[in-house]
């Protein structure tokens, strides 16, 4: 199994996470040695594999991350309105609107096969708007341990062809 870790935490018990680090670790280790054969340097072949063979994979894996980073910030902001003094002085309408919020905070999950996150029914749209704000904000870099995993492979690969028998 692939060790994945991020800044959010991710628990190791988090099924939906390992499936689909495992989904993109799969492909990368069934590209490899193809990628090898074809591509002189190794670095364009991680290249290659991460961000066109393996780019759904990779993407879900991301996008699971962001999702997760992103409840656990949305979650402890409205915990931090919580433990303040109350919703201090906003209008009727502003609280409802932060009361539906909280809920649909607490209430998201992250699909497990796309790693999106999952809004329940009813969520206001400003909350469902920042999904698709954080999806064009943030990077689609592959996560470092993808890009360490599609580097050992190919270098394994390597040296497994050229070793003399």
């Amino acid at each position: 199994m692939l060790a994945m870790t991020t800044s959010s935490a991710l628990a190791a018990d988090d099924d939906a996470y390992i499936a689909l680090a495992e989904k993109a670790s799969a492909c990368i280790r069934g590209a490899a040695p193809q990628v090898e054969r074809a591509e002189a340097a190794l670095s364009d072949g991680a290249d290659f594999i991460l961000n066109d063979l393996c780019a759904v994979e990779v993407a879900a894996v991301n996008r699971y991350q962001r999702g997760q980073a992103m409840l656990q910030t949305l979650r402890a902001s409205a915990s931090a309105l919580d433990q303040g003094d109350g919703d201090g002085d906003f209008t009727a309408k502003e609280r409802a609107s932060m009361a539906a919020m909280r809920k649909a905070y607490a209430k998201a999950t992250i699909d497990p096969d796309t790693g999106e996150i999952v809004w329940p029914e009813g969520t206001p749209t400003e909350v469902g708007g920042m999904t698709l704000y954080t999806s064009f904000a943030a990077s689609n870099e592959a996560p470092p341990e993808l890009r360490s995993l599609a580097g050992r492979e190919l270098l394994a690969a390597r040296l497994a062809r050229l070793s003399p028998r």
